[in-house]
């Protein structure tokens, strides 16, 4: 079970990702990570775990060094900790939760049925759920 989401959060959501296409990408302010962890703040109501990262990099390359620096192999075991939310398998991920790739950089994006989006340098990204490395219930 994941964290209890507000009353209006697929209304929400939708709007977080309609968002998403009219911002410009930036590294450490409108990037996937960032943007994932305001859509689970929007859906439950939470603060935003973006805060810790929003504006502390402006590129790819500062994006994994503030993960290490902030004590993670990856971005992927930083999730694990920074979400504190019950980690499944991408085929049971549901509309809302957060997916993540198998990339060298990996994607965190929110799911929206059988595929996952996010901001990305080039507009709006999506994988298929399938392709997820793991997901979190929100």
């Amino acid at each position: 079970m994941g964290m209890t989401r507000v009353a209006d959060w697929d209304l929400r959501l939708v709007a977080a990702i309609e968002d998403a296409r009219s911002r410009p990408f930036a590294w450490g302010r409108h990037d996937c990570l960032t943007w994932a962890f305001d859509v689970r703040s929007a859906i439950t109501g939470q603060p935003s775990l973006a805060e810790m990262w929003r504006g502390r990099y402006r590129t790819e390359g500062g994006a994994l060094r503030l993960i290490k620096k902030l004590g993670h192999v990856d971005l992927q075991t930083g999730l694990k900790s920074e979400l504190g939310a019950p980690l499944l398998s991408p085929k049971l991920a549901q509309r809302g939760d957060i997916a993540i790739t198998h990339d060298k950089f990996p994607v965190v994006a929110i799911v929206v049925g059988a595929v996952a989006t996010a901001p990305g340098p080039d507009g709006a990204q999506t994988f298929p759920l399938r392709e997820a490395a793991m997901a979190w219930r929100i």
